[in-house]
């Protein structure tokens, strides 16, 4: 038991010393939440212009979710929200590995090697304050659930995701194909639940309102993104590669259909599989931020439950895939700019080598499919 608990605590001991020493002072999307959150509090528009490049883009409901942090003082508001994180990070750590099914290597094994390719991307969420540790940690309690044979938890927790993540309503469809009728309701009635529930504050003619001015955040703020150095979108890469312009947003749009397809192949060799969500799943997340126009590379923290699966079946896959494998995890979680250099790092994001990397771990996870590893 003791030893169980020593790389969550040596974790927990770091990052709080992290936190005091240099965290505390940056944590700028935290920022957002908390503005967020203290409007709704004074039933105030949450999506405006003049925040510029910090605008709130999230649904309503994760402002009333977040509304609490506005009761504190900002550095109270900032060391309960780290603490959450970290916590919420030990969690997706352990359950990312322990879920994995058949699983080959041990937990802590998982967890060591899942913790050095994905570092970065979690020291960047704590230093941004960002939510996609609690993103990812619900889908991954969501596969939990299916697993535990409790659809109705499942689907309301993949509804947690949308709320805190627009884009894992893509999660909606993959329930309605794959999985008990049971989640698919539970879904559907808990996303009517998020999207109404904001008109307990603002009314329903003002909760409509908000929704639209959400709509109209999302899609007049993604053009001037798409050239970025961090967007790790199709979109985005497509336009790095050949222009902004038509024939880009067409390629994008056809590479983003070609990755659901992919999905979709993983999805139609799943009858012989006896826990096949896992794998799906982990597929779905790794996409969201390359399907997104506004996908950011720390957001590819969602791969951590394909990282924890890849690397848990690498040794089973032939030598070219396990290549692979290893060359997409190390290209993905290595390639540091206090390590490269501001030069180096800078060339290879605005190559848009991330978003090939993550369609190759999808591509490794269908090829884990079709050997009917996972």
């Amino acid at each position: 038991m003791i030893r169980r608990l020593l790389l969550p605590a040596l974790i927990c001991v770091l990052a709080f010393g992290a936190f005091e020493w240099k965290i505390q002072h940056k944590m700028v999307d935290f920022e957002v939440y908390r503005q967020a959150a203290t409007r709704l509090t004074h039933d105030e528009d949450l999506y405006r212009d003049s925040d510029g490049h910090w605008q709130f883009k999230y649904l309503p409901a994760f402002a009333m979710i977040t509304a609490p942090i506005a009761w504190f003082t900002d550095d109270a508001a900032k060391t309960v929200w780290f603490a959450l994180s970290i916590g919420a990070l030990v969690l997706l750590l352990r359950w990312s590995a322990q879920f994995v099914p058949a699983r080959r290597r041990s937990t802590n094994a998982l967890i060591g090697l899942t913790l050095l390719f994905m570092l970065k991307f979690y020291v960047h969420e704590v230093q941004l304050g960002q939510v996609n540790v609690v993103f990812t940690l619900l889908a991954v309690a969501g596969i939990g659930a299916l697993q535990s044979e409790l659809p109705v938890v499942a689907g309301i927790l993949f509804v947690g995701a949308v709320c805190v993540k627009p884009y894992a309503v893509l999660l909606g469809p993959w329930l309605l194909v794959s999985e008990d009728r049971r989640a698919t309701v539970a879904f559907a009635g808990a996303l009517a639940v998020a999207l109404i529930a904001p008109a307990a504050v603002y009314g329903v003619r003002g909760n409509v309102t908000l929704l639209w001015h959400w709509w109209q955040t999302l899609t007049t703020t993604t053009a001037p993104n798409l050239l970025l150095q961090d967007n790790v979108s199709f979109a985005s890469a497509w336009a790095k590669w050949l222009g902004p312009g038509k024939v880009a947003s067409a390629v994008a749009i056809l590479s983003g259909v070609g990755s659901l397809l992919l999905v979709g192949d993983m999805w139609r060799r799943r009858a012989d599989i006896s826990e096949p969500a896992y794998l799906e799943v982990a597929a779905l997340l790794v996409l969201m931020p390359i399907l997104s126009p506004q996908g950011w590379d720390y957001v590819l923290l969602l791969s951590t439950p394909a990282i924890a699966l890849l690397l848990d079946r690498e040794a089973e896959l032939p030598k070219p895939w396990r290549t692979a494998v290893w060359t997409s995890v190390s290209l993905l979680g290595l390639v540091v700019f206090d390590l490269v250099g501001r030069t180096i790092y800078h060339a290879f994001m605005m190559s848009s080598i991330v978003t090939v990397v993550a369609v190759a771990l999808v591509a490794a996870l269908a090829q884990v499919r079709r050997q009917q590893l996972a």
